[in-house]
């Protein structure tokens, strides 16, 4: 900032002797006397070191510039989690980036073998890692190391490799901090299981249908629910056709929210399982909405109640007997 308002001020002090200049040449008129060619001349000089100065004033101002974005640069880079590693697996520069990521200071980190410092882990060899380096020349790979607090850190490597000319390599490698999504993605992959098992245990059958195409988006596999498996889920058509049998109650729940003109519906039908029999079940639909409330999709359950409205109906009639057992 101060070289730039020196800068500045030059190229205004120059812009002023040369305007001085021209000035105090205007007024000189012929015949010229010695003194007046005397006068000529050092205005000719002066003027030309304006020009010089301004132009030189100039250049040091991009210099400075150029030189000022360089060091920002280097400071944001310093910022990021970047190591350089050498072939042996040494780290040879440890920005402050990887300081705050790891825990470990320069001082500790540069001239350690990275495995030794961090306990890296990958599913590929290091020396397979640095053998697809040397091929590809630049490559990505997940490690999980470990903070010097103990934590286990799972990260991203960015890595280009570096010729330094002398049949010697290094590794530049750009580290992001993926611990917090990776671990995000496993809760959600054990919550899909956990509901995939819950689904198949209790024999729910659960269906998305997209309303504007009335097609099914997705569906659970219908084999605990229906007895077998499902036909056309790998191209759907739209539930109004005669299509699968599980169409047909999909397109229930579509009736009875249309005839029932409300966002959320119950009913209840019947369908043949091919080892069970007739069968009863509960179906429950919801329409979801965008923000104009229009309908965009329809979330739907069915549940194989069966046994249960055989129970219910057992107990009413033993209640309606007067059994002493359904007393309290």
């Amino acid at each position: 900032m101060a070289m730039d308002r020196r800068t500045n001020g030059l190229l205004a002090l120059f812009a002023l002797v040369l305007l001085g200049t021209l000035l105090r040449a205007a007024y000189i008129a012929p015949p010229f006397t010695f003194s007046d060619l005397i006068q000529i001349v050092l205005l000719s000089l002066l003027g030309f070191s304006a020009l010089i100065g301004a132009a030189w004033t100039a250049h040091a101002r991009a210099v400075v510039s150029a030189d000022i974005e360089r060091r920002e640069l280097a400071d944001a880079l310093e910022l990021t989690a970047v190591m350089v590693v050498d072939d042996c697996g040494v780290i040879r520069h440890w920005s402050r980036g990887c300081e705050e990521l790891y825990g470990w200071s320069a001082h500790h980190a540069v001239g350690t073998r990275r495995v030794d410092l961090l306990c890296s882990r990958s599913r590929q060899s290091l020396k397979g890692l640095w053998s697809s380096l040397l091929r590809e020349g630049r490559m990505t790979n997940e490690m999980v190391e470990y903070h010097r607090d103990g934590r286990q850190l799972i990260v991203h490597d960015n890595i280009k490799l570096l010729d330094r000319g002398d049949g010697r390599h290094e590794a530049v490698i750009a580290v992001t901090d993926v611990t917090e999504w990776r671990n995000a993605q496993d809760a959600l992959r054990l919550s899909e299981a956990r509901l995939a098992t819950a689904v198949s245990v209790q024999g729910i059958f659960i269906y998305e249908i997209d309303l504007p195409s009335r097609r099914p988006i997705w569906t659970t596999p219908g084999e605990m629910f229906f007895g077998r498996p499902l036909e056309g889920l790998a191209s759907p058509g739209p539930v109004d056709d005669h299509g699968p049998e599980h169409h047909a109650h999909m397109r229930k729940a579509i009736e009875a929210i249309e005839a029932s003109g409300h966002d959320r519906v119950h009913f209840d039908f019947e369908f043949d399982h091919p080892r069970r029999g007739r069968r009863l079940a509960e179906g429950w639909a919801r329409i979801i909405r965008d923000l104009d409330g229009r309908p965009l999709r329809l979330l739907g359950t069915h549940l194989d109640v069966t046994e249960r409205r055989a129970r219910e109906r057992a107990l009413g009639r033993g209640r309606a007997r007067g059994d002493p057992r359904d007393r309290p």
